[in-house]
């Protein structure tokens, strides 16, 4: 499939848009995380990178997501099926089940029942559930940046001009600090530059509407609670900058075809410090 630089698209598959060669904000944030420039490159966009499968978490928030996007439970059933705790995939029992499963996409009991508890936390969450009920799910977006193609996805985007993003985590406490509070997963993973890039490319994209971004975070412990964060203007202003400024550096290495060669030839002094 041929996608338009630049556009705005809907109903587009999650495959396509992964299959897509382009820059992305988590691709930013690997890169600002990244020891150096040449390792990002050699994970994420060197045509020899290694396969990495998809982590426990990952998986995760895909059915977390799968969930979301359908609203139903009969229509994710449609979809999704879960498999009998116990069951050998490769024995003939399993291959059996795998058969009549169809094109559906099989989902272990853990897996399924997690995020089903999670998915239930939302729908206690009234102001959760009005975005989901109003919000238009998985739009995907795609433009040129220095002659490079950069794309995005929001998880969904209502009208009213709220861009929401579901996060499953470890806390989603909206007021503490530390370890016991989603700001540590925002500062960690750089949340608000994805929280920036979104609203300002969809700004861009629609620029009739002045959209506000909220992470709608569900722990995925019991009690499964759900909370709405958003971020001071300051921050997202900051974040944006960052975020843009990071994306004009790596277009550069990538119009040079310069990402360094690592660490450097050189002999590093290391200082240890008092160790105990």
């Amino acid at each position: 499939m041929k996608l338009m630089y630049p556009s705005l698209v809907r109903d587009l598959s999650e495959a396509v848009y992964r299959a897509e060669p382009a820059i992305s904000q988590s691709g930013l944030r690997q890169y600002k995380q990244a020891p150096t420039p040449l390792h990002y490159y050699k994970r994420h966009l060197a045509p020899d990178k290694p396969f990495s499968p998809p982590t426990d978490a990952m998986i995760l928030g895909t059915i977390v997501h799968a969930r979301l996007q359908l609203k139903e439970e009969g229509e994710f059933e449609k979809y999704y099926v879960k498999v009998p705790r116990g069951l050998r995939k490769t024995g003939e029992s399993g291959k059996e089940f795998k058969r009549q499963s169809g094109n559906r996409t099989l989902v272990s009991t853990p897996h399924w029942d997690l995020s089903l508890q999670m998915f239930k936390a939302v729908k206690r969450n009234k102001t959760a559930m009005k975005l989901l009920e109003d919000g238009i799910p998985e739009e995907s977006f795609f433009f040129k940046h220095m002659g490079q193609n950069v794309k995005g996805r929001t998880d969904l985007r209502t009208p009213s001009g709220i861009i929401g993003d579901w996060k499953t985590t470890v806390s989603a406490n909206p007021w503490g600090e530390g370890k016991d509070s989603f700001k540590k997963s925002i500062i960690q993973g750089r949340l608000d530059w994805q929280a920036a890039f979104y609203r300002k490319k969809i700004n861009d994209f629609l620029p009739k509407t002045s959209h506000d971004f909220v992470f709608i975070a569900i722990e995925k412990s019991y009690p499964f609670s759900c909370s709405l964060i958003t971020l001071d203007e300051a921050d997202m202003k900051r974040a944006e900058e960052q975020v843009f400024q990071c994306l004009d550096e790596v277009c550069t290495r990538l119009n040079n075809r310069d990402f360094g060669n690592g660490y450097e030839e050189r002999i590093w002094k290391v200082k240890l410090g008092e160790i105990a």
